[in-house]
């Protein structure tokens, strides 16, 4: 009798400390056995072994192969032979990000933990994308598809609850399609791509068109609540407004001002003022004519513009996570 080409349905998964990546499978087509070079249909690619195959009963029983009618790996997926061509099982449906956000380790010394614990939820998660970034300010870390606001509060939720993970997220955002003056379109989710206003025509974001239906009672709360999570041009100066005040209260002084602005493209739309530390540098002097104090004075002002021209003010993860606060 021929033997039939691999052709199994992956329906469940989970990850183990023990034995890495748990597949529950059917087998329609085919056998498999220990020791099996395999590919997934998602990620031909790629190249895997089986270490170990086996029943539930409902206890978990190895055995050597597992054959039809006995009863990187994304739930839905085909598995085949190595030299298999074969077309995917039906029920298999690549799963697309609607909402995408950085999220970084509070401590970048622990990014390992931190990358392990992210890795591992998305096996328990195959509904999360990752993709590796990094930050000047906050080190490497993680751009994170998600499916909606609510899977993000989740996965966020989980890391910290169940991983013992403390993260930074960045502000969510979606899919922009950038259009060029000569009519190319380029799709991005990270604004930072976005390339300067002058060089695009405008770009385009996706958009839900819904109704709501509620009781006449509810009525006022959900158009105020509607009207509060409005993305309007105007709100900008809102938010610019509020993050250069907590900028502002989380910077340590120095010894020069440092003004503190935000920008939509060249125009400045808020600015604060953090003011320069004061130092009494005529303290020490006991009488003496006023010509003294005068160019003391004069020689504290000229290192101050000198500071204020060459001077780096030290802008650490703290005052960035604490701008970042309340994106969850």
């Amino acid at each position: 009798m021929e033997r039939k080409d691999l052709k199994a349905l992956i329906f469940d998964l989970f990850y183990s400390r023990y034995y890495g990546v748990v597949i529950y499978t059917r087998i329609f087509e085919g056998e498999l056995e220990k020791g099996q070079k395999i590919k997934f249909y998602a990620s031909q690619q790629k190249v895997y072994q089986v270490e170990r195959v086996g029943v539930k009963t409902p206890k978990e029983v190895l055995k050597d192969r597992l054959i039809a009618g006995e009863i990187e790996v994304k739930v839905g997926d085909t598995i085949l032979d190595l030299n298999n061509t074969a077309s995917p099982l039906e029920g298999y449906q690549e799963v697309k990000s609607n909402v995408y956000s950085n999220l970084y380790p509070a401590d970048s010394s622990r990014y390992k933990e931190f990358k392990k614990s992210l890795e591992e939820l998305q096996i328990q998660d195959n509904s999360l994308s990752l993709e590796t970034t990094d930050s000047q300010l906050l080190g490497p870390g993680f751009r994170c598809g998600f499916l909606g606001l609510l899977h993000r509060e989740i996965v966020c939720e989980r890391l910290e609850k169940e991983f013992k993970c403390e993260i930074i997220t960045t502000s969510p955002s979606v899919n922009y399609q950038i259009i060029f003056p000569n009519g190319e379109k380029m799709e991005t989710n990270n604004p930072q791509k976005i390339p300067a206003e002058g060089k695009i025509k405008g770009f385009e974001e996706l958009f839900i068109n819904i109704n709501i239906t509620t009781p006449e009672e509810h009525l006022g709360a959900i158009s105020q609540l509607c009207q509060n999570k409005r993305v309007h041009r105007n709100f900008a100066y809102e938010r610019a407004k509020t993050a250069c005040e907590k900028l502002k209260k989380t910077l340590k002084l120095q010894t020069f001002t440092v003004p503190i602005q935000a920008c939509i493209g060249s125009q400045v739309i808020a600015r604060e003022t953090l003011p320069a530390l004061k130092k009494l540098v005529t303290g020490n002097m006991y009488g003496g004519d006023r010509t003294r104090k005068m160019k003391l004075w004069a020689k504290q002002k000229k290192g101050k513009a000198r500071m204020k021209e060459f001077g780096k003010v030290n802008f650490g993860a703290g005052s960035l996570r604490e701008l970042l606060r309340g994106n969850k």
